[in-house]
């Protein structure tokens, strides 16, 4: 579609914007990036707060993945010990086979959703350029500063403390 034909009905999304869609926002509920502020923005949309809010209460991916390493032993309580926990999984994938096809699984989950949200920003961009969102937001802008979040922060930070050493077993 050219930009001009886009800009046609665009008015017509407003107030809309892509900040209220339910869908996306049970996404990333769902995966674990859970924000009360976001859930009370759908307050005055029933069914979309009804929705997020039972999403919201349940327990998420993240959740599911955490409980179920400390089930198998995994110290996961706090930030380290989840970066901990992964490391020692990194480092010896033969040992915990299904836990590292697991978070591997989570960590590409997640980069598809920073890639998805890198394309919508240059389409927005490519689109709109700088222009403002249907929905108040600083469009481009706001977008941009999307594209650092993680719905696993953990699982990329471990990749930071692996060394090779580690993985020589020692005899």
């Amino acid at each position: 579609m050219a930009q001009i034909g886009f800009l046609e009905f665009r008015d017509k999304l407003n107030p809309a914007s892509g900040f209220q869609s339910m869908q996306f926002r049970e996404l990333e509920f769902v995966s674990g990036q859970k924000d009360e502020k976001i859930l009370g923005s759908f307050k005055t949309d029933e069914y979309a707060y009804k929705k997020l809010t039972e999403r919201y209460a349940n327990p998420s991916l993240a959740d599911a993945f955490w409980a179920m390493l400390g089930r198998n032993g995994f110290a996961v309580e706090t930030h380290e010990e989840k970066v901990s926990a992964i490391v020692e999984i990194l480092t010896h994938p033969e040992k915990y086979p299904d836990f590292f096809i697991m978070q591997d699984l989570l960590i590409e989950h997640d980069e598809n959703i920073a890639l998805w949200r890198s394309h919508h920003v240059l389409m927005v961009e490519r689109m709109l350029g700088m222009k403002p969102g249907t929905g108040g937001s600083a469009g481009v802008g706001y977008l941009a500063t999307t594209l650092t979040k993680k719905f696993f922060p953990e699982l990329w930070e471990a990749r930071t403390h692996l060394k090779v050493s580690d993985s020589v077993s020692k005899e």
